[in-house]
Formats: C-alpha cells, sequence, structure tokens
C-alpha cells in the first residue's frame, strides 16, 4: 500500500487478511515516521540544537517543562491497561508483558523510575523544577 495522501479507512467488522492488516499498519507507521521527520527532526528546535544555535535558555526551559512527560506517558499506559481489561481478560498471556513496560517506566533505572532522569539531566542543564 504505497502513500497516496488519501485518508485510511478501515470498514468496520470487516476482518483484513495478514497481509492487508499488515499494509494497512505498515502504511501508519510510513506516514507517522514521515510526520515525525517532518514536524519534529525539520523543526526550529531541533535545527537550532543540531547546529548548536539553540540559546541554552532555550534548553533549560526545554527541561524545566519536559521533566513531567514520564508522567503523563505513564498515566497513559495505566489508562490503557484499564480501559482494556477486557481485552486483557481475554488475552491474559499479554498481561505480564504490558504490566512489566508500566513497572519498567515507574522502577527503572531506580524508583521513581524514568522521570528522575529528566530530573537529573535538567539539573545538568542548570535548571530546576522549582524556578
Amino acid at each position: 500500500m504505497a502513500s497516496t495522501g488519501k485518508s485510511l479507512n478501515l470498514e468496520t467488522g470487516r476482518k483484513l487478511s495478514a497481509r492487508e492488516a499488515a499494509a494497512f499498519t505498515d502504511e501508519i507507521k510510513h506516514r507517522m515516521y514521515a510526520r515525525w521527520n517532518e514536524k519534529v527532526f525539520g523543526g526550529a528546535f531541533m535545527r537550532d540544537l543540531e547546529t548548536g544555535e539553540l540559546p541554552f535558555e532555550t534548553i533549560r526551559l526545554f527541561w524545566k517543562h519536559w521533566y513531567s512527560y514520564p508522567v503523563e506517558i505513564n498515566n497513559f499506559h495505566l489508562i490503557i491497561y484499564q480501559r482494556h481489561q477486557g481485552f486483557f481478560a481475554r488475552h491474559r498471556d499479554l498481561i505480564a508483558p504490558y504490566v512489566g513496560k508500566i513497572s519498567d517506566e515507574l522502577v527503572n533505572p531506580t524508583i521513581p523510575g524514568h522521570i528522575q532522569v529528566l530530573i537529573k539531566q535538567g539539573e545538568a542543564f542548570g535548571g530546576n523544577l522549582t524556578a
């Protein structure tokens, strides 16, 4: 399924073959990566960061606001887990890997999890969470 720029639609209730499902998800991934490259890597922030022209104060501000991102991600994982309890009840073999992902976010590299990495990086840039 080559990217045509057309919207992707699924017919409700129609089961896709393995080949159709793979083509559909491949197209979604292709579009997602293209958009990511355009908006993130092609954006002014990353461009200036890469060339060394991003003001240090902007980096500090970025880390000040970015540190809570892992908390949002963890919350998102927990919402998905709660929302899809029926799915997990039918596919019990997926519970352990999914809960393992949630656990990883909260305990690695040590408790309180990934947020401490961002806090330490922010401190290395001279930022703090209260200023």
